[in-house]
């Protein structure tokens, strides 16, 4: 398995947008950088980008992505609420990558009695968006995470339809704690739908797993598909909250690893080659 590390130490959940050869890195914290250098390994300068925070934001500013829709940039994260105490979804919206990003739906859209994080846009066969989610354990009855996911309005100012459950953390077999965790979607060159998540492993690893959806849609029944990432496959480090990004016409995977900090490295961003085969996804 080939890892490229990135050199920067103590970021979490980055996500990857690549646009006109800038390559800008979203993560936890307000915390960004751009890259213009061509490269993974390297050049990556830290950037201050402005998002306009609503009024009850409490903490927790965790797991931005941004994506590319109807021309502007949507910033997808997730802040705690000072009213109900309990994190939420929220979308805001900019012109540029590098923001500004204003506020776009009023407040978190998620439902107000649920801790939700990790959220992701998907869009469907229709072209209708979704919001994909974590329905986070902390605030389970049962105290077990899921996924859930709404259609949002095609403004993606709110969500349209209540939320489906998709999943359970404690529904396939290699997983070992109640945690959902940094979902993504993909769709494969054949039109079956992959979702990648994060849980641990009974040795208490973190890692990362596809699941797939037996309709190719995310209203379908979802079975898991494979591990794609963990510290028994690369033979080091765990890692997880994986999302997939195109560079110099290459799939790659982006994780933080390891999960936690190690004597010898600090957790950061690293990036692995993707390739399909047989309908699904693996790591070179």
């Amino acid at each position: 398995m080939i890892i490229t590390e990135s050199g920067i130490e103590k970021l979490r959940d980055p996500y990857i947008l690549v646009e006109e050869d800038i390559i800008y890195l979203y993560g936890s914290y307000n915390t960004f950088y751009r890259n213009t250098s061509g490269r993974l390994d390297s050049g990556w300068e830290k950037i201050d980008i402005t998002v306009d925070w609503p009024e009850d934001f409490e903490g927790d500013p965790w797991a931005p992505e941004v994506h590319k829709y109807g021309g502007a940039y949507y910033m997808f994260t997730t802040y705690r609420s000072s009213v109900t105490h309990l994190r939420g979804s929220v979308i805001f919206r900019a012109e540029n990558p590098d923001g500004p990003f204003l506020r776009h739906t009023q407040g978190q859209i998620t439902p107000r009695d649920w801790s939700c994080i990790d959220a992701t846009l998907y869009i469907d066969k229709e072209n209708r968006p979704w919001l994909v989610f974590v329905n986070e354990w902390v605030n389970t009855p049962d105290g077990v995470g899921r996924f859930a996911a709404a259609r949002l309005s095609d403004d993606l100012k709110k969500l349209i339809t209540e939320p489906k459950e998709l999943f359970r953390a404690d529904d396939f077999s290699w997983t070992d704690k109640q945690v959902t965790d940094g979902c993504f979607m993909y769709r494969t060159q054949n039109g079956g739908l992959l979702m990648l998540w994060s849980n641990f492993t009974p040795k208490n690893y973190y890692a990362t797993a596809l699941v797939r959806s037996d309709n190719g849609e995310i209203d379908g029944k979802w079975s898991h598909d494979k591990l794609l990432f963990s510290n028994e496959l690369s033979g080091n480090y765990d890692g997880g909250h994986g999302m997939i990004f195109k560079f110099k016409g290459k799939l790659w995977l982006s994780i933080h690893s390891p999960n936690s900090a190690q004597e010898d490295r600090k957790e950061m961003p690293v990036f692995i080659p993707l390739k399909e085969e047989n309908g699904s996804l693996v790591c070179e």
